[in-house]
């Protein structure tokens, strides 16, 4: 009996899991052929996505005016070792850098022009 049960159970499993001509062999071909395409395309564009931000933030950074030319050679460097999450963390240094409000020049002084207003970045002759 228990020969019979273990050739039962071995016929029912044989049956579920054996592939099903379901689908033509055609059609599937077809298919796996447009998923590889689509997945293809997909990366191509998710590295064109990603060369274009490293590229802006390293034009990003060599316009970057505070920062010493090491820093900026490191920066740059952390951008292209790490492709995405450098240049992630580099543009985030970039905005909380940004929202730091900046000391005013001591040196610098306003004109004062004829109507008592002042004259910013004129050299004093405003529509003269």
């Amino acid at each position: 009996m228990g020969n019979q049960l273990r050739e039962r159970l071995r016929s029912c499993l044989n049956d579920r899991f054996r592939p099903k001509p379901d689908i033509p062999a055609e059609e599937t071909h077809v298919g796996r052929d447009l998923m590889n395409a689509l997945a293809w395309a997909g990366l191509f564009g998710a590295t064109v996505l990603c060369l274009s931000y490293q590229v802006y933030i390293t034009r990003r950074i060599t316009q970057y005016s505070t920062c010493t030319s090491q820093q900026k050679a490191l920066q740059t460097t952390l951008v292209w070792l790490l492709p995405l999450i450098g240049a992630a963390v580099v543009h985030a240094f970039f905005k909380l850098d940004a929202a730091q409000p900046r000391p005013r020049d001591s040196a610098f002084t306003p004109e004062v022009g004829h109507d008592g207003g002042t004259d910013v970045g004129h050299g004093g002759d405003a529509g003269h």
